[in-house]
């Protein structure tokens, strides 16, 4: 079996017989906390691409020394990861990635002789690892973090620093789970997938016809997801496509912009009251409730705070909606994140008659909402996030009257 470590998202496989007088199940092998929670059954897939029993062995790329003997430091503070070597700038990364052959890359993105971004491509196409962006442009909800993940990162996060607005304990948490949750995620899943030239995208007008809606959840990890299935959507297919993120308001703004430049589909900030059209997508924030109204004829979007956001079941309520709304012309998607929600929206969707699909738990950094809906849903299809575009596009394929006329 195996649960969730409800501390640092990470991985454990257990016996039956494992659980302790205080009802933990041991100790985490990412962050060594004592794991709480309810177990899942195993599948057949391959849960961890490292050996759950052995060291995760950890290259650290970065131009600075201090940055490096930083970021070793705090490597060495846990007895589940070790240093497989360390490289100065991204084509020295190179020359050395066969011989290290390490589980995780940290890696910062300004650097000398080969800058981060270029060096990720490289990585991505000759030798694809787990690549955790470690930079002080890569906040969340910035443009190159956005562009990291485009091009194969699994994470982000602020270059560790003793100036930054937060403890260095914490720092050390953050750094040793992300790179803990990132050897977890399968070479399958990072490989580098070109999207879109970046110039500009010929946009196609909104479609009167509105034959379907998409309903697609993502929370911790689901940027990467995103990023592989919006910009590769069609517009011409008479759906709406209508997404739930958990990530603060202002991420989602950005996102969206950022989205909308890769993308034939217009996508845009989710706003109340505007009418559903073929060939757009909306996105929502995390304390946000994303709904169809379709009393006055035409459907429109509804979004209103979310009375319980901390429950989160933002994702189970728009697929309600969807499936009320649209019934067998509704689909429905499940991606990254921790928690559970979704599970109960998506089989609905699939009850009346909608398609429903679930990342792949192997290419998701989170797996807990995927592994909810595969222990939990009949009926998903699983799909890794680098072909979920193209199952959705061809579900939408089918030509059927449309459900406004």
């Amino acid at each position: 079996m195996m649960v969730f470590c409800e501390e640092c998202g990470g991985k454990n496989i257990i016996q039956s017989d494992q659980q302790a007088a205080d009802g933990s199940w041991g100790c985490c092998r990412i962050c060594s906390e004592p794991v709480q929670g309810a177990p899942y059954a195993v599948g057949s897939g391959k849960l961890f691409p490292t050996d759950p029993d052995n060291e995760i062995r950890v290259m650290i790329v970065d131009d600075s020394k201090l940055i490096r003997q930083a970021v070793r430091r705090v490597v060495e503070t846990s007895k589940h990861l070790v240093v497989a070597g360390e490289a100065r700038h991204g084509a020295e990364a190179l020359d050395l990635l066969p011989r290290m052959d390490p589980d995780v890359i940290t890696l910062d993105i300004n650097m000398p002789v080969m800058d981060g971004l270029t060096t990720l491509k490289h990585i991505m196409i000759r030798q694809p690892k787990p690549t955790v962006v470690f930079s002080t442009l890569t906040r969340e909800g910035s443009r190159e973090a956005f562009r990291a993940l485009e091009y194969g990162a699994v994470d982000v996060m602020h270059k560790p620093s003793r100036l930054a607005d937060i403890n260095l304990d914490r720092q050390h948490r953050t750094i040793i789970r992300k790179i803990g949750l990132a050897a977890d995620v399968t070479t399958e899943a990072i490989q580098y997938i070109r999207n879109p030239d970046r110039l500009p995208i010929e946009k196609k007008n909104a479609s009167d016809t509105l034959d379907y809606a998409v309903a697609i959840g993502a929370a911790e990890g689901g940027y990467g997801g995103l990023l592989k299935i919006i910009p590769r959507l069609r517009p011409d297919t008479g759906a709406a496509f209508l997404v739930v993120l958990y990530t603060a308001a202002n991420h989602v703004e950005d996102f969206s912009r950022y989205l909308d430049h890769l993308s034939a589909l217009s996508v845009q900030r989710a706003t109340d009251g505007v009418p559903l059209c073929g060939g757009v997508c909306h996105i929502a924030a995390e304390d946000e409730y994303l709904t169809i109204d379709r009393n006055g004829g035409a459907p429109l979007l509804r979004v209103h705070p979310a009375s319980f956001s901390e429950r989160r079941g933002a994702v189970n309520m728009l697929m309600f909606s969807a499936a009320e709304s649209f019934g067998g012309h509704s689909v429905g998607a499940v991606l990254s994140g921790n928690g559970t929600d979704g599970q109960e929206g998506l089989q609905e969707i699939i009850r009346v008659g909608g398609c429903g699909f679930v990342q792949d738990p192997g290419s998701c950094l989170y797996k807990e909402m995927a592994q909810a809906v595969l222990e939990n849903c009949d009926g998903p299809e699983m799909v890794m996030s680098g072909g979920m575009a193209d199952q959705i596009n061809m579900a939408l394929e089918n030509p059927r009257a449309a459900v406004n006329q």
